[in-house]
């Protein structure tokens, strides 16, 4: 008597994967990517800011740190652009232990003129994890003015840094010492990007 199986029977039609002799089950191609034209456009493109010039720019993070080697201590600055372009900017104000911690003038003055245009009254230190951070300048929108400087690393390598020449108001282009002194043109900034090479 011949038996009656409810059994789906396979259908000849459908795609089974091909088996190679002895070997293993291959599939279809497996796709990992589609053309995205868009982001075909930013090949090339690091994300950080490497050109001379004056920048809109917001502090994400602000932390102290110290030279290893020097003693050194300043202040860090990641700042990014509106176009989310970062830049890492420190800011040395004291010299360290080795120099009896004597201050770095011109470093100190950046920090107030950075202080003065943000409204900061004091910076102070809360520790997160490994880091120092400075939570007043957190957020901060300041202008910055910041020259592309080639130098030679520890190896004798040569590299690139940016550094920070000037801060100025967004909203009214006046330095720190213009608000301050009341004058009515602001004058500062586009000197400095002319002596620099960039357009005002």
């Amino acid at each position: 008597m011949q038996q009656q199986f409810n059994q789906q029977q396979p259908n000849p039609r459908a795609q089974q994967p091909a088996q190679q002799p002895g070997g293993p089950v291959i599939f279809g191609p497996e796709v990992i990517f589609g053309l995205d034209t868009e982001r075909a456009k930013d090949a090339g493109k690091t994300n950080r800011i490497e050109k001379t010039g004056a920048y809109d720019l917001r502090i994400e993070k602000a932390r102290y740190v110290s030279n290893p080697n020097k003693g050194t201590l300043g202040l860090e600055l990641t700042v990014e652009d509106p176009e989310s372009n970062r830049a890492w900017l420190t800011v040395w104000y004291n010299k360290g232990p080795q120099h009896q911690n004597a201050l770095i003038d011109q470093g100190v003055a950046m920090i107030n003129a950075i202080m003065y245009l943000h409204g900061a009254q004091q910076l102070t230190q809360v520790q997160q994890g490994e880091d120092y951070l400075c939570p007043e300048l957190t957020g901060a929108q300041i202008g910055a003015v910041l020259e592309r400087v080639q130098y030679t690393d520890r190896n004798n390598q040569a590299q690139t840094r940016m550094d920070l020449r000037q801060v100025y108001s967004l909203e009214t282009m006046h330095t720190a010492a213009e608000a301050i002194e009341g004058l009515q043109q602001p004058t500062q900034v586009k000197e400095l990007l002319q002596l620099l090479g960039c357009a005002a």
